[in-house]
C-alpha cells in the first residue's frame, strides 16, 4: 500500500476561464491559456511539483509545508507574472480577435490546503489520491464574492505575525460541503496588487 504523508496541496486556478473559452476563437484562446499555464508553472520558487493540469487549474503538491509567508509570496509572484503577461495583450496586440481582446478579463485565485495524501503510481505518472485532495477541489467552489484571492484552509498553520506584507488583509470564511461539513478558511484579496504590475518585457 502507498505510504501516506502530510502533503501541501496548492492549486492556482484561472478565473473567467469558462467564459473566455466559450466566447472566443478556439485557436487563439488555446494558445493564450497554454502560455498562462506555463507562466504559472514556471513561477515556482518553493520546489512545488505539478501533479496534473486540470483545464483552468494546476494541481501542485509538496511533501513539506512551507511557512505561510512563503506561500503568500509564491502566490504574489505568480499573480504578478500572470497579469504582467496579460498586459502585453493590451499594449502590444496586433491581432484583433476576441481571444486577444478579452484575455485581460482573466485572473487568478489560489487554493492552499494540506492533508494526508496517497500517491498512486500509474506507469511514469504519480496521481494524488485521498479525501484531502477531494476537499482541496471542493474549496474551489466557495462563497467568496471576488475572483482574485488566496484561500488558505484551516489545515495550514497560519502565523499572522510572520505576514509582514502591507497589502495582506486576512478575512475569515467558511463553507459547508457534503461529507466534509463546515470547512473554515481565511482568504486574502489580491486586487490591490494590480497597481504594481507592469507589462512583461517582450521575449
Amino acid at each position: 500500500m502507498a505510504e501516506k504523508k502530510f502533503t501541501l496541496l496548492f492549486i492556482p486556478d484561472i478565473s473567467g476561464f469558462t467564459d473566455f473559452v466559450n466566447r472566443t476563437e478556439i485557436n487563439h484562446s488555446r494558445h493564450i491559456i497554454s502560455e498562462l499555464l506555463e507562466i504559472i508553472i514556471d513561477s515556482d520558487i518553493l520546489g512545488i511539483k505539478v501533479s496534473e493540469i486540470e483545464g483552468d487549474a494546476v494541481l501542485c503538491y509538496k511533501d513539506s509545508i512551507p511557512a505561510t509567508s512563503e506561500l503568500i509570496k509564491q502566490c504574489e509572484l505568480t499573480f504578478k507574472k500572470f497579469h504582467s503577461h496579460l498586459k502585453r495583450y493590451d499594449t502590444e496586440r496586433i491581432c484583433r480577435c476576441g481571444a486577444c481582446e478579452k484575455a485581460s478579463d482573466l485572473s487568478l485565485k489560489f487554493i492552499i490546503h494540506a492533508g494526508q495524501v496517497e500517491k498512486i503510481k500509474i506507469k511514469d505518472h504519480e496521481k494524488l489520491h485521498g479525501s484531502d485532495v477531494i476537499l482541496a477541489h471542493r474549496l474551489m467552489k466557495n462563497s467568496i464574492e471576488n475572483s482574485e484571492y488566496i484561500l488558505i484552509s484551516k489545515a495550514i498553520d497560519i502565523a499572522p505575525e510572520s505576514l509582514d506584507m502591507e497589502w495582506i488583509k486576512m478575512n475569515p470564511g467558511a463553507d459547508t460541503y457534503e461529507i466534509f461539513g463546515e470547512t473554515k478558511y481565511i482568504h486574502i484579496p489580491l486586487q490591490s496588487l494590480h497597481s504594481d504590475i507592469l507589462p512583461a518585457k517582450p521575449i
